[in-house]
């Protein structure tokens, strides 16, 4: 075992446990030091950091070790700190990776996954973006790009899965099935439900069309004008959602991403969705 793959593995071990073995696409996520509803789903709530797109990164960070939020899905373009105005979350970025890498130790906070952000159709530049973003602990690339051959072949040295997002406009589950096929494990989808209630498809009803490729997922709850509410405040039955991948063996992250101006009530939302996902998971998984 290489010395990086030793050193990540003391920092999961240290921080909140080893991950565990599971006939799912991505093994069960990290729990933080909690017993729970999600912990024996293999379930980890994680943040889109999109969600406090105009807060410096570092300042993110802080406020998610305030909020007991231990797992953070990076967003390209996100700021990286207000002594550095132009420097932005880049990860093929060194300055920015170091900076990043130093806040989420100080809080034991893992970044499990990376995106959206485009993949290159080049291996070199496509194996350098893989490689520094394994460098921070993430599994997942979170992208629009479609995946390759040579992605795939990539995902399968390095470790990292390749999950294929979709926004209201961009990847109906049919097309994200036909990308994956003939494709490896490492290849699948981050599952924006939001986007798909906003373009007129059932979360539910479309989250069992991807069984099997579901990697990860960007949860979400609308109002009635299909605007973003906090988990179990809107009408996308964010707790039904939630039954159908128990249903399905899923393990991994699922993460809060909403869209609201900066501010108190938006760090409300969070906490609330935070809360619900805490409270269902216990409910669905006693």
């Amino acid at each position: 075992m290489s010395d990086e793959k030793t050193s990540r593995r003391d920092f999961l071990g240290r921080s909140i446990g080893s991950c565990l073995a599971a006939p799912t696409l991505l093994g069960a996520a990290p729990q933080a030091a909690r017993t729970g509803g999600a912990a024996r789903l293999g379930w980890s709530l994680t943040l889109q950091s999109s969600t406090f797109r105009t807060l410096p990164f570092l300042d993110m960070a802080d406020l998610c070790a305030e909020m007991h939020i231990r797992f953070i899905e990076g967003w390209p373009g996100q700021p990286v700190s207000e002594d550095y105005p132009d420097l932005k979350l880049d990860l093929n970025n060194a300055e920015a990776q170091k900076l990043v890498q130093e806040k989420l130790q100080i809080h034991r906070i893992l970044f499990p996954a990376y995106g959206p952000v485009e993949v290159p159709a080049q291996e070199d530049a496509a194996r350098r973006l893989l490689e520094n973003c394994k460098k921070l602990g993430a599994l997942v690339i979170v992208t629009e790009s479609t995946p390759a051959e040579m992605h795939d072949k990539l995902c399968q040295e390095t470790g990292l899965y390749i999950a294929i997002h979709n926004s209201p406009d961009s990847w109906p589950p049919e097309k994200v099935l036909e990308a994956c096929k003939g494709r490896s494990r490492w290849i699948g989808a981050c599952a924006d439900t939001g986007s798909w209630a906003r373009r007129g498809l059932d979360p539910v009803e479309t989250l069992r069309k991807l069984k099997g490729r579901i990697v990860s997922l960007h949860l979400k709850d609308l109002t009635e004008d299909r605007k973003d509410a906090p988990w179990g405040a809107g009408k996308s039955d964010v707790k039904a959602q939630l039954m159908e991948l128990k249903a399905q063996g899923f393990k991994g992250y699922i993460s809060i991403e909403l869209e609201g101006p900066p501010g108190k009530e938006l760090e409300e939302n969070v906490r609330r969705c935070a809360a619900f996902f805490t409270r269902t998971c216990d409910e669905i998984c006693p």
